[in-house]
């Protein structure tokens, strides 16, 4: 059996920035590290994403670069397979630090959504 983690809770972001496309992302202490495991099943849950894409992206470099993964705009959940040794590039990376990163399309957005992780 894995780790499960809770890379973020259900919850819901929101925002009206003065000018769009705008980034918003996840507090630093909040992401995953995951070092210490070669593989893992990656859940994102989107109840609701007005004028967003919920992204979740990794980094091999203690964050100072991050590569996106994957991203939903659309209410849906998707599980992903990630592997530490993956031949086939990013699509399938565990990489080392995992976070979520929205990119809001207007200047009214809404995100709902959860994305869990487990590890092994």
């Amino acid at each position: 059996m894995g780790k499960i983690v809770e890379l973020q809770p259900p919850t819901t972001v929101s925002g009206t920035p003065a000018s769009a496309p705008v980034t918003y992302y996840q507090e630093t202490d909040g992401s995953i590290d995951t070092s210490r495991y070669n593989s893992g099943v990656l859940l994102i849950r989107v109840q609701d994403a007005l004028n967003c894409t919920v992204y979740v992206e990794g980094s091999d470099d203690g964050g100072q670069n991050f590569t996106e993964i994957y991203g939903l705009s659309t209410r849906g959940d998707r599980t992903y397979y990630l592997n530490r040794l993956e031949p086939f590039g990013a699509a399938n990376r565990l990489y080392k630090i995992l976070r979520w990163r929205i990119v809001a399309t207007t200047t009214d957005w809404t995100a709902t959504f959860r994305v869990v992780i487990v590890l092994k």
